[in-house]
C-alpha cells in the first residue's frame, strides 16, 4: 500500500475511510482530533473531503481518488482557468494564454503546496483565475446571467479555502477600481452584492451555525503578532522573485538563501510596463476611438496587475525587510489580516499578476521580433517571418523548465510506501470491537490508524509543554492515570517514524530521541508494554473508561452511536444527580434531552475540567439522547443551501435560454 502524498494530506485506511462518507456534520470527532472538537469553522473542505471520500462506496481506493479528485485539478484547473483568464483580457493573443497557464499552473509556490498536501489551498489557488475572469466579465457586461455565474464560482473556491477567497476577493475590487470604466449603484449590486449573496448563501450549511453558536477553534487559526513573524520565511527577493523560500525540499522553517537565476522572472514579468506604454494608439480617423479606448484599457490592465504584483511581493515578505513594521501594522489592525500569520498565502496574487505580465511581455518582444525581421527580410532572407520569435518562446519555456526541475529529484513528490508495522498495528485495533483510544507519544504519526471506535489522541490534546514541562513529569503527575482513564485511552503508543518527521534534531531523524521516549514511557508503573510492531510500541492502560459510563458501579450503560453529533443512550438502574460522563472533549453545545416528563434538554457540565457530563434527573431506567446542538442549523443550513443552488442554477439556465 502506497500513500500518494505526504505533508498535511490525509492518508486514510481501507477500513476507516468509511467514517467520513456522511453528510457535513458540526462535530469532528475523529479526523482532526481523538477527543473531539467542533467542526463549524472548517465545515467547508471537510464537505468536500466527505463527497470524495463517498466515491469509495464505488470500489475506488483513496489513493486514486485523491489523486483525480484533489491533486490532478489541482494543476489541471490551475493552468485551464489562467489561460481563459489572459485570453478574455487580451483576446487578440490567444496563444499567449497558454503561456499564462504555465506560469501560474507550474511555479515554485503552487509546487510546495501541493506535494507539501495543502490540497485545499491548491484547489482554491486553481479556481482563482476563473472567480477573477467571471467577475471581470460581469464588469464588462453587466447583467443577471453574469452575475449568478460569478457568484456561482465564488461559492466553489470558498468550499476550499475562505483565506484564498479574501485575496481573491481583493484582486477583483483592486480591478474594478483602477480598469473598470462606468459605476452606477445598480451595477454595483449586480457585479458584487448579487454573487456575494448568493456564495452565503450556497455556504449557509456552516456559516448559520458559526454565526449563532461561533467556534472556539477559530482562535487557533488566527495568528498572534510574534507568529506572523515566526512565519514570515520569505524575504522580499525571494517573494518578488517568485521563488518560495522552502524550494526545493520544502522541510518547514528551512529557507535557502536566494537563488540568482530566478531573478529573470520579475524582469520578464515587469519590462510588459516598457512595451504597453509605447503603443501606437494609431492614425485611422474611422478606427481611432476605437484603438485608443483598446489600448487605454489594455494599458490599464498591465498597469493593475504590476501594482499588484508589487504589493503582494510586498505582503508576502512579511516581518523580514523592508520596513516590516508596515507589514506588522498591516497584519495587527486591518480586519481579515490575522488569517495571514503565513504571509507567502500572498503569493497567490504574486501568481495572477506574474500570468498576465510576462506572457503579455513574450508577446510584446515576439511582436518586436517580428517586426524587425520583416524590415529586414530581403537581407536576411529567413523563410519564416517568426523564426525569431519561436527561438525566443522554446528559450523562455526552457528556462522554466529549468527552474523547476529541482523539485522532480525530491522524495516529496515521490509515493511513501506504508510499513508492514503499521499494516500490523491496523489490524491489531480493527479486531477489537469495543471503544478505546490511543494515546500517541510524542505525537500521532501520519499513518496511524483512527476510527469511531479507536480515535487517536494527539499529545498536545492533553499535554502542554509550557505548563507541564517534560513528557515524563506530565505522566508522573497524580491523578494522570484516572485521567487518561477518563477519556477512554486504552493504549499508549510510542510510533515508528518512518517517515523523519517526529524524533528530528537539526531537521534530521535522530534515533536517540525515538529510544529516550521509549524508556520515559516505560518508566511510568500503571502503563504495561503489551504490544511491539517493529519499532511500534505499545502500551495498555488496564480498567480504561467507555465513550459513556456513569461514577456509580450499578448503574449500567449502553448506547447507539448514530451520528458524530448524536448518540442514544440507555441507563439501567440509574441513581438520581448521578453524573453521566460523556468522554468527548467539552462543548457547552452538548445537549441531553431526557424522556418526557422528566425535564427537557441540560446542557453539559464540566468533568474533571476537559470532558462532559450530564446530571441524571432520577433513579431508574430510561434513555437519553445526546446531540451537539449546532447540527440542526448545519442540517437548516443544507437546506438553505440546496434551495439556493436549484434557484440559481435555474435561473442562469432560464435567462440564457431567454437570450436565445
Amino acid at each position: 500500500m502506497n500513500s500518494l502524498l505526504g505533508g498535511d494530506f490525509r492518508f486514510f485506511w481501507p477500513e476507516n475511510i468509511g467514517n467520513f462518507v456522511h453528510l457535513p456534520f458540526a462535530w469532528d470527532a475523529v479526523l482532526n482530533t481523538g477527543l473531539g472538537t467542533s467542526d463549524v469553522s472548517t465545515l467547508w473542505i471537510n464537505s468536500y473531503l466527505y463527497l470524495t471520500a463517498s466515491l469509495t462506496k464505488f470500489g475506488l481506493s483513496w489513493e486514486l481518488i485523491s489523486f483525480v479528485f484533489w491533486l490532478l485539478p489541482a494543476f489541471l484547473f490551475s493552468f485551464i482557468f489562467a489561460s481563459i483568464l489572459f485570453r478574455h483580457l487580451f483576446p487578440q493573443q490567444k496563444w499567449y494564454s497558454l503561456l499564462a497557464g504555465l506560469v501560474y499552473s507550474a511555479n515554485t509556490y503552487i509546487l510546495m503546496v501541493a506535494f507539501g498536501g495543502q490540497l485545499g489551498v491548491a484547489l482554491a489557488y486553481s479556481f482563482t483565475p476563473l472567480v477573477v475572469w467571471a467577475f471581470v466579465r460581469n464588469f464588462k457586461i453587466t447583467n443577471l446571467k453574469n452575475s449568478i455565474l460569478a457568484g456561482l464560482i465564488l461559492g466553489i473556491q470558498l468550499l476550499f479555502d475562505p483565506r484564498l477567497v479574501y485575496l481573491t476577493l481583493i484582486a477583483i475590487v483592486g480591478y474594478w477600481i483602477v480598469v473598470t470604466p462606468t459605476r452606477n449603484i445598480k451595477n454595483i449590486l449586480l457585479q458584487f452584492g448579487f454573487p456575494l449573496i448568493i456564495t452565503l448563501l450556497l455556504h449557509a450549511f456552516w456559516l448559520l451555525p458559526l454565526l449563532i453558536y461561533g467556534d472556539s477553534s477559530i482562535a487557533h487559526n488566527v495568528g498572534t503578532q510574534s507568529a506572523f513573524v515566526f512565519f514570515s520565511f520569505a524575504d522580499f527577493s525571494h517573494s518578488l522573485s517568485f521563488l518560495q523560500p522552502n524550494w526545493p525540499e520544502n522541510v518547514f522553517g528551512l529557507v535557502h538563501f536566494m537563488r540568482p537565476e530566478f531573478l529573470a522572472i520579475p524582469l520578464i514579468a515587469y519590462s510588459s510596463l516598457l512595451f504597453v506604454s509605447n503603443k501606437n494608439i494609431g492614425s485611422s480617423a474611422k478606427k481611432v476611438s476605437s484603438i485608443k479606448y483598446h489600448v487605454l484599457r489594455e494599458q490599464k490592465i498591465i498597469l493593475y496587475f504590476a501594482l499588484l504584483g508589487l504589493i503582494a511581493a510586498f505582503l508576502a515578505k512579511g516581518a523580514t525587510d523592508p520596513f516590516p513594521g508596515i507589514n506588522i501594522w498591516i497584519f495587527s489592525h486591518i480586519p481579515g489580516m490575522s488569517l495571514f500569520r503565513d504571509p507567502t498565502k500572498w503569493y497567490l496574487l504574486i501568481a495572477l499578476s506574474y500570468s498576465i505580465l510576462i506572457p503579455f511581455s513574450i508577446f510584446s518582444v515576439c511582436e518586436w521580433l517580428n517586426s524587425k525581421v520583416k524590415t529586414q527580410k530581403s537581407k536576411l532572407q529567413f523563410k519564416n517571418q517568426k523564426f525569431l520569435s519561436r527561438v525566443f518562446i522554446i528559450l523562455v519555456i526552457l528556462y522554466w523548465v529549468y527552474l523547476l526541475f529541482p523539485i522532480f529529484s525530491q522524495s516529496s513528490v515521490k509515493p511513501r510506501q506504508v510499513p508492514d508495522e503499521y499494516v500490523q498495528l491496523k489490524d491489531f485495533l480493527v479486531q477489537q470491537n469495543s471503544f478505546s483510544r490511543t494515546l500517541w507519544i510524542p505525537q500521532w504519526q501520519r499513518f496511524g490508524y483512527f476510527s469511531n471506535e479507536h480515535p487517536a489522541v494527539r499529545l498536545e490534546e492533553l499535554y502542554d509543554a509550557k505548563k507541564e514541562g517534560s513528557i515524563v513529569h506530565w505522566l508522573q503527575s497524580p491523578n494522570r492515570e484516572n485521567q487518561l482513564l477518563s477519556a477512554g485511552i486504552k493504549y499508549v503508543i510510542v510510533p515508528y517514524d518512518s517517515e523523519s518527521e517526529i524524533f528530528l534534531s537539526d531537521r534530521k531523524y535522530d534515533i536517540k530521541q525515538y529510544e529516550n521516549t521509549i524508556k520515559t514511557v516505560q518508566k511510568i508503573g500503571w502503563l504495561k508494554k503489551t504490544k511491539s510492531f517493529g519499532k511500534i510500541t505499545v502500551f495498555e492502560i488496564t480498567n480504561s473508561k467507555d465513550h459513556f459510563w456513569s461514577q456509580s458501579p450499578s448503574t449500567k450503560i449502553t448506547y447507539t452511536f448514530i451520528n458524530p453529533t448524536k448518540y442514544v443512550v440507555t441507563v439501567s438502574h440509574a441513581k438520581k444527580n448521578e453524573k453521566l460522563v460523556f468522554a468527548e472533549s467539552f462543548d457547552k453545545n452538548w445537549v441531553a434531552s431526557f424522556e418526557s416528563g422528566i425535564m427537557n434538554q441540560e446542557s453539559s457540565s464540566k468533568y474533571d475540567n476537559f470532558l462532559n457530563s450530564f446530571v441524571l434527573p432520577k433513579d431508574g431506567n430510561y434513555t437519553i439522547e445526546i446531540s451537539f446542538a449546532p447540527q440542526r442549523l448545519v442540517l437548516v443550513g443544507l437546506g438553505i443551501s440546496l434551495i439556493t443552488l436549484l434557484f440559481v442554477v435555474g435561473s442562469w439556465i432560464l435567462v440564457k435560454r431567454r437570450e436565445k
